[in-house]
């Protein structure tokens, strides 16, 4: 009996000393020459025995799914305005560690899917305009989907929604109302309300004033490159005579406010590209000019912009121009707004259509 168990014993050691340089304990040390105790065998071998299975003898994978709007779906790419039900669902696999205290567990998991407006297993139904994090979790053997508290503001978690990292995986600080004790829930990702208290991942598109791009939900693990543009369908239009950046075709449809594209992120990790094209012209006026370009967070200034200016004769100069950025990584929601401004004497002209364009390369 004792020879078996040794034979398992020697096994288990190898396996939990093979996987990851974190390795068990045992409570009793057996030395060579000397007649083993069954009981200090078996103790031992029940002590690796629970290591091993609480995964924390071995690597354990991270999370291999994705939040998403769509069933099915992990990675979007149409359009999904106004949904009411969050989901989680198998991408590269269907497993992700859970934390029981002692170690990681490897879990199995089938899509899981909950109602944003549900207050049974969240601390709140969604409101409007909210930042939220979303946790998975085991509710004494059934795997949920959970999302924690509202972020203080659009850019700053709250104390009550601070994250821990535990063998490398982020976990929940703070016990969440309704959802996983403290680090008993895995942060899967952030998402961003909008004003009807709904989710949305609208992919930028074309119209009068316009098309709006609005990525509402960002994935901690698993994330992918999701290019959008915008692009504003009104045939030209003349910028104001002032100087000041305004809103690109403020006095279009929407005062210019959807020639932008707007994101969540929840942690600070990767780097997005914003870039805009457009033709452009000043006035039939010597030196007369004309700027467009784009902001962060603001409707009024230019991160970066292109310019063109008329001739000392007064021959407006047609040019078509594009001008790019590079973003830090950044925390929580905000927009990307393309922008124009005359030169402060004379108003210009800017061509939209396929001639225009606010473009993004965001990691979600």
């Amino acid at each position: 009996m004792i020879r078996h168990l040794l034979a398992v014993f020697s096994f288990l050691m190898v396996l939990g000393h093979g996987v990851s340089a974190q390795t068990c304990s045992v409570p009793n040390t057996l030395a060579n020459g000397t007649n083993a105790d069954a009981t200090q065998v078996m103790a031992n071998f029940n002590a690796l025995l629970s290591c091993v299975n609480s995964g924390s003898a071995g690597s354990v994978s991270p999370p291999q799914g994705r939040l998403t709007l769509q069933s099915g779906v992990p990675v979007m790419t149409s359009s999904q305005a106004g949904k009411t039900v969050m989901i989680y669902t198998p991408h590269v696999g269907n497993q992700l560690p859970v934390y029981n205290g002692t170690g990681m567990v490897p879990t199995t998991f089938a899509e899981l899917s909950i109602a944003i407006t549900d207050t049974s297993k969240n601390p709140s139904a969604i409101g409007a305009n909210k930042i939220n994090d979303w946790f998975v979790w085991n509710d004494s053997g059934t795997i949920r989907l959970s999302h924690g508290p509202d972020w203080t503001s659009d850019t700053a978690r709250s104390a009550g929604t601070a994250l821990t990292r535990v063998n490398g995986i982020l976990l929940n600080s703070v016990a969440i109302t309704n959802g996983p004790a403290a680090s008993r829930g895995t942060y899967v990702g952030t998402t961003r309300s909008n004003g009807s208290s709904q989710l949305d991942w609208i992919f930028g598109g074309s119209a009068a004033g316009g098309g709006a791009a609005l990525l509402s939900v960002w994935n901690t693990y698993n994330r992918v490159d999701v290019d959008t543009t915008v692009t504003d369908s009104n045939s030209s239009w003349s910028t104001a005579t002032s100087a000041t950046p305004a809103a690109l075709d403020t006095g279009g449809t929407g005062s210019g406010l959807n020639n932008r594209i707007s994101a969540v992120f929840g942690l600070a990790e990767d780097g997005i590209r914003i870039s805009f094209g457009a033709r452009m012209a000043g006035a039939a006026v010597a030196f007369a000019g004309v700027d467009a370009g784009f902001a962060m967070d603001a409707t009024n200034a230019f991160d970066k912009v292109a310019h063109s200016q008329s001739t000392s004769g007064g021959a407006s100069i047609v040019i078509s121009c594009v001008t790019e950025k590079a973003y830090e990584p950044q925390l929580g929601f905000h927009f990307w707004q393309a922008t124009q401004a005359g030169d402060g004497t004379n108003a210009g002209s800017i061509a939209g259509g396929v001639f225009q364009g606010l473009s993004g390369n965001l990691r979600m």
